[in-house]
């Protein structure tokens, strides 16, 4: 799968070698690692995507991932593209990244908060402001909070426009009353067309724009435009580029987001 957005993890990878257990003393793991025979079944998890045991052994062995520090924990990995990982030995699904109540049927959410880094302020259930030094997800930031100051006025003006009164300290408005403040902290960025959250977050096909001239900020905190770059990387060769004025190369329908980033990622 290619996680990287100019695809460099993906280098050389029709060289890779699929791995061969012995099949008279090993048992193959779905993703591949090889373990001993007598552990197939013994009632501890031993290959890190966990198919050597029964699912029921294993919820029962994992559901409290995020409290206790233990190796089925540390090394857990999920053997379906429908959950993405908390990092801490729980998972969950991968619906939980995108904000509209009708696409998520599902209420679990990470104790980290891991699947809202980076984008804290889409969150339908509870909007929080993002830490612009790792992403991390801040209830509120007041003088007191050890957070690093936005690099570009801009993003922090659009966070405050995002976000709720007194989020944080110093921002000067909230919702649709940002955009008084546009023309001061965003000098010429292009605010019809602005990009935020910065990074791909969503996936590494994905860029995420608002519309910030003419979005609703008191209403809505998605995005208007998502565009799928595209940039798949097939035989050391980066295939498809967007071209960002094009309007054909925006999706604004969040169902088809969604079932797209399955695709794209599997």
């Amino acid at each position: 799968n290619q996680h990287c957005v100019d695809g460099t993890d993906e280098d050389f990878c029709e060289h890779l070698l699929l791995n061969e257990c012995n099949q008279e003393s090993e048992y193959l793991c779905k993703n591949g690692m090889c373990i001993d025979e007598e552990y197939f079944l013994d009632g501890d998890i031993d290959c890190q995507d966990q198919s050597d045991e029964q699912r029921l052994s294993i919820y029962a062995l994992t559901t409290l991932c995020f409290a206790r520090p233990k190796l089925d924990c540390d090394e857990r990995i999920s053997d379906s593209k429908r959950l993405i990982s908390c990092g801490d030995g729980s998972h969950v699904s991968v619906e939980q990244q995108y904000r509209e109540v009708s696409m998520v049927n599902v209420f679990d959410t990470c104790y980290t908060f891991r699947e809202r880094q980076w984008k804290c302020e889409l969150n339908n259930r509870e909007i929080m402001w993002t830490n612009p030094a790792n992403g991390h997800c801040l209830d509120y930031v007041d003088n007191t909070t050890n957070v690093l100051k936005e690099n570009n006025d801009c993003i922090f003006i659009h966070k405050c426009a995002l976000t709720r009164q007194s989020q944080h300290y110093l921002c000067p408005c909230t919702g649709n009353r940002c955009r008084a403040y546009f023309y001061l902290y965003c000098g010429s960025n292009n605010v019809s067309l602005f990009a935020y959250p910065s990074g791909r977050i969503f996936t590494p096909f994905v860029e995420t724009y608002y519309k910030s001239d003419t979005h609703n900020f008191d209403g809505n905190a998605w995005p208007d435009v998502f565009i799928f770059t595209r940039s798949i990387k097939c035989n050391s060769e980066i295939r498809a580029t967007p071209n960002i004025t094009n309007q054909n190369d925006w999706l604004y329908d969040e169902y088809v987001v969604t079932q797209s980033a399955k695709v794209y990622s599997a």
